[in-house]
């Protein structure tokens, strides 16, 4: 499981961790999203912190039933990201500016070149 410092789940968020959302977002950092409760929709508070800092055709992989026969990985832009699909068994991984998508034989494929 990811540290408090890369992943954010729907629990409020205290001013300490509201605090590390705002410098990640800021310094172009990847965000991690998981569920701990059935409601439905994230808080769209962590969202909008990145959104904001982010152009809105920044990739966001919206991963599903990870590991499992139902599995299902899609890659939306972030301007068209519905946080109402996200579930207990979803992961959400918002990329940084400098992220891309790219077609392989395989799908496709959100990565962030190095040395950017």
């Amino acid at each position: 499981m990811p540290s408090h410092e890369d992943s954010y789940d729907s629990r409020p968020i205290p001013f300490p961790q509201r605090r590390r959302l705002d410098i990640r977002a800021l310094a172009d950092r990847t965000a991690l999203y998981y569920a701990q409760d059935a409601a439905p929709g994230p808080r769209l508070e962590w969202i909008e912190i990145f959104a904001a800092e982010r152009p809105t055709d920044c990739p966001v992989v919206v991963a599903r039933n990870l590991g499992r026969a139902e599995e299902h990985v899609k890659i939306v832009n972030l301007g068209k990201f519905d946080p109402n699909s996200v579930d207990m068994l979803t992961l959400v991984v918002i990329s940084g500016r400098e992220s891309r998508v790219m077609q392989t034989s395989d799908g496709r494929r959100a990565y962030t070149p190095r040395g950017y």
